[in-house]
């Protein structure tokens, strides 16, 4: 072989060396970079609200639900049934049928008011992955003067947290938590 034939077989000896060498440099940073939006990716989710089993979601809302507060003072719950109706990872919706117990039978419908805005504020203030909440009240009545109580609905209506978050709280009348929400019922 000629002298020029063996320095171009030399270049081309070196540049096929040192290009495994800059593969190898490649691969690396793909694998570098792909742990590392894995590590991002997994702290994202870690940080996420995540929505609790459900006997956990009945046990924290009634919980929410039964606390003492300013809406005591015109009733208070009997009992709560609580059913979470969507489940997605960081969000869900629950069903939640309140027995309310009113003290002034004349003054029901303002005591359900503030007793709904009361308890759907702190709702959304203490459960993140709170998206809709499905609102019943039910009131006793009595079918006979000491015959056994039946319950009946006074109102359903559905509350989101989009609606939770366009309510300036400080301002808001809590008699009116009614024309915020949405399908209301009688």
């Amino acid at each position: 072989m000629s002298d020029e034939i063996r320095k171009v077989w030399e270049i081309i000896e070196k540049s096929a060396a040192y290009r495994s060498k800059r593969n190898v440099w490649k691969v690396t940073a793909i694998i570098s970079m792909s742990a590392l939006v894995a590590l991002l990716a997994y702290v994202i989710w870690s940080n996420l609200p995540k929505v609790p089993p459900e006997g956990e979601v009945a046990d924290q809302v009634t919980r929410i639900l039964t606390a003492w507060g300013p809406s005591y003072s015109n009733g208070y719950l009997e009992r709560a049934n609580v059913k979470l109706t969507h489940r997605g990872i960081t969000s869900g919706n629950i069903d939640v049928t309140c027995f309310f117990m009113p003290y002034d039978a004349s003054k029901r419908l303002d005591g359900i008011k503030m007793y709904c805005t009361v308890k759907l504020k702190r709702l959304y203030e203490e459960l993140p992955w709170l998206n809709e909440c499905s609102f019943t009240i039910k009131c006793p009545y009595y079918s006979r003067p000491g015959g056994p109580i039946e319950w009946r609905q006074e109102v359903r209506f559905k509350f989101s947290r989009s609606i939770y978050e366009k309510i300036d709280w400080e301002k808001f009348s809590y008699a009116d938590i009614l024309k915020a929400a949405e399908d209301v019922q009688f």
